[in-house]
């Protein structure tokens, strides 16, 4: 029997490969938008790199793209916007790029895709250092009572909690935190309405600001803020949120996009239902 062998593609242009080791690339999520972390980013490129070769980031997904031109070799730094507000809290696919001057167009370096995920909306902890805004736990209600959403006392980065009923609904909390999809179709649109309207409570007693900027210590409150304002292009600051009508546009546009991220809630809450 013949042996089977994997046939890779042919390099014709003498492209080299950047390896991880050569430079890091992350994203700060903490700010609105969301940006390239300068303070974690590195470039040491290897010795055989040319000195005026051109260095360019790469960032995409699906049909959006960014380009940050970081200058030469010899001298490079990274550009003053380095914003990410084209991709909100998607996906980042990243890759860098150099180029040779002599020989436009064509790369003389080039590494391979680094893939950067935003936190998760709920999120199984892995210690207990683990930070995300909205936490699944096992909680004892009422009966009969399926679940409630709790908020954070005092100003805490604390996550927004989703209790499930412990004794009589567990199944629910277990399909949570899996996830499964078509438990979020059914309870997650709900849930960001509730939290909304917490913030504007919270905004109007004054327990937190929602013009203030987000950084990594930032209240729980602020955080979900600027997560809001990352999906729409505003936050509460941006809004006159005690009209009701503009408020229920603005959940509704959050609401939307978080669809758009999910897949198709509503085809999954069909399926749930016996339906196509």
């Amino acid at each position: 029997m013949p042996r089977l062998r994997k046939i890779g593609r042919v390099n014709q242009t003498g492209r080299k490969k950047l390896l991880q080791r050569d430079f890091h690339i992350g994203v700060d999520w903490s700010v609105s938008p969301p940006k390239i972390d300068q303070s974690a980013f590195r470039f040491n490129p290897p010795d055989k790199v040319s000195a005026d070769n051109r260095v360019i980031i790469e960032a995409y997904r699906k049909n959006k793209y960014v380009q940050f031109d970081l200058g030469n070799v010899g001298s490079w730094s990274l550009p003053s916007d380095i914003s990410l507000e084209e991709f909100g809290r998607d996906t980042i696919h990243f890759e860098v790029r150099i180029i040779d001057p002599g020989n436009p167009g064509i790369l003389s370096w080039k590494s391979a895709k680094i893939t950067e995920t935003p936190p998760k909306l709920i999120e199984r902890p892995s210690s207990k250092d683990s930070r995300f805004l909205l936490d699944v736990v096992y909680s004892k209600l009422a009966k009969g009572v399926p679940m409630n959403v709790g908020f954070p006392e005092g100003e805490t980065q604390d996550p927004v909690k989703l209790e499930i009923n412990l004794e009589e609904c567990s199944i629910l909390a277990d399909a949570l935190i899996e996830p499964n999809p078509q438990p979020h179709a059914m309870l997650i649109p709900t849930v960001l309405h509730i939290i909304v309207q917490r913030l504007v409570i919270d905004a109007n007693a004054k327990t937190f600001e929602p013009e203030q900027e987000i950084h990594s210590a930032s209240q729980w409150q602020n955080m979900w803020n600027g997560l809001f304002k990352s999906w729409t292009g505003k936050g509460l600051e941006d809004l006159d949120y005690d009209d009701a009508s503009e408020l229920s546009e603005y959940i509704e546009k959050i609401i939307a996009y978080w669809a758009t991220l999910s897949g198709n809630p509503a085809k999954s809450v069909s399926r749930l239902l016996g339906g196509d």
